[in-house]
């Protein structure tokens, strides 16, 4: 149950949530009218500018986006759920994030179960927790790198590891990470920004599925998040 002292909190987070998304709007459609004003132009220094611009509204938008997400997870006891294939699930997420990795030169594998899970989810938010810890594994991994994503099963149980060859997660910092606002707070090996909410927002999505999340990590030898989904529908 939350509490009011929480309740008025989220709801001046999502008021500046919202007031902040409709101006960041604002800016990336003005961003837009400038590059079709400037197509044509060869000014290599005015293209820079157009893109650091659009990179800072989609900063941007994260922020609120994980800010606004925060908030609704906090209001929740239980969510809507409905049967997806976790199969399909990260394999299409996959595919977005092998694009991104080829672009930062990192190895992206998938390896998954030839059995199908069938899984009762709630499809937008597990995507949600899916995206963040691909994310991430992305964000800390540097060029030449490996990221691996796995679906197995045991006893009925689905499991998903996240595995990545990056920066790791120094011993003083493994207590803060599923934490509101973490303190583990760590720009990615390409100065990519954080909200330190991410992994929150993850393990508060697990639980409301009644799952685990966990992790296991070296410093300077990669990460391994892990998911595991009990019940599942397994054919």
């Amino acid at each position: 149950m939350v509490d009011n002292e929480t309740k008025l909190e989220n709801l001046i987070i999502e008021a500046v949530a919202h007031d902040l998304k409709g101006i960041i709007e604002k800016i990336n459609c003005l961003n837009e009218m400038l590059h079709d004003k400037l197509k044509n132009n060869d000014d290599a220094e005015i293209r820079q500018i157009i893109l650091y611009i659009d990179s800072l509204c989609e900063q941007g938008n994260q922020i609120t986006n994980d800010l606004t997400e925060t908030c609704e997870l906090e209001s929740y006891e239980e969510i809507h759920i409905e049967k997806c294939s976790l199969n399909q699930l990260i394999i299409q997420q996959a595919k977005i994030y092998k694009l991104q990795a080829d672009k930062k030169q990192i190895t992206f594998k998938t390896v998954i179960s030839d059995k199908q899970f069938f899984c009762e989810l709630n499809r937008s938010k597990f995507i949600r927790a899916l995206d963040n810890l691909f994310s991430n594994a992305l964000k800390f991994t540097g060029k030449g790198g490996q990221i691996k994503i796995i679906l197995s099963n045991k006893e009925r149980k689905a499991k998903i590891a996240v595995c990545d060859s990056g920066i790791g997660i120094p011993d003083e910092l493994k207590n803060e990470i599923f934490k509101k606002y973490s303190k583990a707070r760590r720009y990615g090996t390409l100065n990519e920004k954080f909200t330190g909410l991410g992994l929150y927002i993850v393990k508060k999505i697990i639980d409301l599925h009644k799952g685990k999340v966990w992790f296991n990590s070296e410093k300077n030898m990669g990460t391994t998040f892990y998911i595991e989904l009990d019940n599942r529908i397994v054919i």
